[in-house]
C-alpha cells in the first residue's frame, strides 16, 4: 500500500508533463479537445499534442472533438464546439 492510502489520501493519477506538473493541474482551467469519451472520463489531449484522461461528470455530454476546460483532472465546462457541430445563426 502507497504512504498516500495509508495516510487516507488515494495516490496523486496526475502524469507530469515536460514541465514536471500535470498538463490539467495547474491554476487555472486548460483547454483541450476531447479524443475519446469513456462514459464519465475521456481522453484528451492539449495543443502540444499531450493526452490524458479526466473526469466528465460536470459535463456529461461530451463528445469527441468538444473542446472542454480542465482543472485539477476534471472537466468543468465547454470552451466551444466540435468541429462540425457549430451552427450558424441566421
Amino acid at each position: 500500500m502507497a504512504a498516500e492510502e495509508m495516510r487516507g489520501h488515494p495516490p496523486d493519477p496526475c502524469t507530469p508533463g515536460d514541465a514536471g506538473t500535470c498538463i490539467t493541474c495547474g491554476d487555472v482551467a486548460v483547454p483541450v479537445r476531447v479524443v475519446e469519451v469513456r462514459g464519465t472520463e475521456a481522453l484528451v489531449e492539449d495543443e502540444e499534442g499531450r493526452r490524458e484522461t479526466v473526469a466528465v461528470d460536470f459535463v456529461p455530454d461530451a463528445h469527441v472533438g468538444d473542446i472542454l476546460l480542465v482543472h485539477a483532472g476534471i472537466a468543468i465546462g465547454r470552451a466551444g464546439k466540435a468541429e462540425g457541430q457549430v451552427k450558424e445563426d441566421r
